[in-house]
Parts: C-alpha cells; structure tokens; sequence
C-alpha cells in the first residue's frame, strides 16, 4: 500500500511540474497588391491592399511603414481592432497621395491579442497607375521561407493552378476584370507545412502586382496544447519539486528493503 501512494505521489508531481504550452503560431502578411493611384470624389489618394492569416483567429494590430529606396517615410500607418481569420482577412484603406516614381518597400508588424508578432518585409514594389480595363493582366510573385514554390496556386476562373517558376513569379494574362477568389493548397512538409489561405471576392479591375507570402509551421494541431517538462528554466519552485521527487524516491527504496 505505501508503494502504491508514493507511486501516486511522484506521478502527480510529475504532471505538477509539467507545464502546459502551445507552439506559437504569429499572424502573417499573406498577401500584398501593389499600391494604386485612384481619383476619389476629384482628390487623388493611393489605394492599399493586403490580407492578414491567423491560425489563432485573434483581434489584432497592424503597423505599416512605407518607404522609399532612399529610406524616406512615405507612410506611417497602424490599424487597430481588426479580427484575422485562419483564411485570410483582406484590409484596405485610401491615403493621401504618394508622390514619387520611386519603388517603394513595404514595412509591417503584425501582432495578436497574445502578442504574438511578426515583421515582414516586401520589397520594389511600384504604385500601379494603370487605368480601369475589362481585360486585365495580373503579375505575381510567391515569396517562401525555404526557396521552394511547390505550392498550388488557383484563380477561382481557372480550372488548373497557375504555374510557376523557378523563382516563384508567376502570370496570368487576358482575363476578364472583376472579382476573384484566390486561394493556395496547402503543404505538408517533412516537419511542417505550408499553411492555407482562401481570399473571397478580390476585385481586379485593373492590371497589376501582387505579392504572395505563404508561411510555413511547425507541424502540431494549432488547437493542441503541448506538454512541457523540460526543468532547465531556473524556476525555483520547478527545482524544488525535482529534488522532493527524488527525497521521495529514497523513501520509496527503502520501504522496499523492508
């Protein structure tokens, strides 16, 4: 009997001394049009577009900076209380207009309500000041952690994935202006995969850039805690419990030589 408690004992201090973790999964920019200079009600603005995945489907902050190929701060933004979803939250919004000709680069930092964060960077990007069109070409680029684009890509008007090459750009030419559902398969990978994203109803009526940037996680259900035992963290109370674990085992022998 007194085996059995103390057998009892060290089993649930073990799972005392256990934490209870999760992999992080941060929120990411998954997808980036190319600025666009538009006319709204006879002022000139720029138009942006992008969308936000979040595995965790947390309200979250953004902070965007824009500049030049000088490092000149053309735009200073942060949008607050905006909910992303696991697919892809695609966000927009008008500011003044920026004058240059210059390629600009894009500077964000992404974070959730558990402050879980991401900066991402995308680079000599153009504004797009194409007119209106109802035949539209649309240029794209997949960037990746692991310089590989095996990724499927779909256009909700196309029956087969648009093809990509060796360096992960990619076309689609001489489509009919309008909105489109634009979504990748997702991956699994040796330790990982590809995470999935489904944009509904971007709206194309114009030629133009855009940017992809699939991420790649841990292979762990995001919805999954995992469990913890590693007592190198210098908690004190951690330390206590392993060496009551073991005065308990010393018991424990003993009564056994009895």
């Amino acid at each position: 009997m007194k085996k059995i408690i103390l057998s009892n004992i060290l089993l649930v201090l073990f799972f005392i001394g256990c934490s209870s973790s999760s992999v992080e999964y941060t929120p990411a920019v998954i997808y980036l049009k190319a600025p666009e200079a538009v006319i709204i009600n006879g002022n000139n603005k720029t138009y942006f577009e992008f969308a936000v995945s979040d595995l965790n489907e947390l309200e979250g902050t953004i902070n965007l900076i824009v500049t030049d190929s000088s490092g000149n701060k053309l735009l200073d933004k942060k949008l607050e209380k905006l909910l992303f979803s696991t697919d892809g939250t695609v966000i927009s919004f008008y500011s003044d207009k920026i004058n240059t000709s210059d390629k600009l680069n894009f500077n964000f930092k992404v974070c959730n309500t558990e402050n879980l964060c991401r900066e991402q960077s995308f680079t000599g990007i153009e504004i797009n000041t194409a007119s209106q069109s109802d035949e539209i070409d649309i240029k794209g680029k997949l960037i990746s952690d692991n310089d590989s684009y095996g990724i499927s890509i779909h256009l909700s008007s196309m029956i087969n994935s648009i093809a990509l090459d060796d360096n992960g750009n990619f076309s689609i030419d001489n489509i009919n202006s309008g909105k489109y559902d634009l979504y990748t398969k997702g991956k699994e990978l040796k330790n990982g995969f590809y995470r999935y994203i489904y944009l509904k109803y971007i709206n194309f009526n114009k030629s133009t850039n855009i940017f992809l940037y699939i991420p790649i996680d841990e292979n762990e259900e995001y919805d999954e805690p995992l469990v913890n035992c590693s007592y190198s963290s210098g908690n004190k109370n951690t330390i206590y419990m392993v060496f009551f674990m073991i005065f308990m085992f010393v018991i424990l022998r003993k009564n056994e030589k009895r």
